[in-house]
């Protein structure tokens, strides 16, 4: 996601360091917040791998959302350089604002899986050293190949919303791979709720309109400078 979102950012806000900071420091933020506020509902008593395919197919549902609030950015983009130009400070703020809460919902939910995914991995209170090690290790190499992919395999070919579409798709395959898993489900219940996981994801993703490709591969942020040029 976070590959593909830098590039599609980097369209509406240029490719300045400011831009992409502001884009990692958003993205960052809303994962710290999902870990921090979202985790005090995780408890070893729920059913957490139920959870943990909630949380998946969540991630799946806003990412998709998400795809409908950047397609509305560029305008909203040029209206903010357009009535901020003389305050730098403010327009960084504004994007930054734009920025996060375009992907608060799933940043917030990855955030949540690697808490959640620990105390799955953690039937005793003395193992989550080894447990939490081995949860990160497995996060880090996920986060490591998933860039690798987005970076190599999927936006050449696709660009970037059929990526970011893509990317959902397999949360809700991984939703789907939870449930097939678990242990407390019938044969019969974990089937259908696999299956349903699978064709919502495809179902969404028809629904999904197109990005205007000719608003954002001509940069948004200039607009505002020929509007302001216009203007004047």
């Amino acid at each position: 996601y976070e590959v593909a979102l830098a590039r599609a950012f980097s369209l509406l806000l240029g490719s300045s360091t400011y831009a992409f900071t502001l884009m990692v420091s958003a993205f960052i933020l809303g994962i710290g917040l999902g870990s921090i506020l979202l985790t005090k509902w995780v408890k070893q008593e729920l059913d957490l791998v139920s959870w943990l395919a909630g949380t998946q197919a969540g991630i799946s549902l806003s990412s998709m959302l998400m795809l409908f609030l950047i397609g509305e950015l560029p305008a909203k983009i040029v209206d903010a350089i357009a009535g901020h130009r003389d305050s730098w400070s403010e327009l960084q703020a504004i994007e930054f604002g734009y920025l996060f809460m375009t992907m608060i919902v799933p940043t917030a939910l990855m955030g949540l899986m690697f808490p959640l995914t620990t105390a799955i991995c953690t039937p005793k209170v003395e193992k989550i050293g080894a447990s939490s090690g081995f949860v990160y290790f497995v996060n880090t190499l996920g986060a490591i190949l998933g860039s690798l992919c987005g970076g190599f395999l999927f936006l050449p070919p696709f660009g970037i919303q059929q990526s970011i579409e893509m990317a959902a798709i397999l949360n809700f395959g991984a939703a789907a791979i939870v449930i097939l898993s678990h242990q407390k489900f019938g044969v019969g219940l974990k089937r259908g709720l696999a299956a349903v996981f699978i064709v919502t994801g495809f179902m969404l993703n028809a629904a999904i309109p197109m990005w205007d490709l000719d608003t954002f591969t001509s940069g948004p942020y200039l607009y505002a400078a020929l509007r302001k040029g216009a203007q004047e």
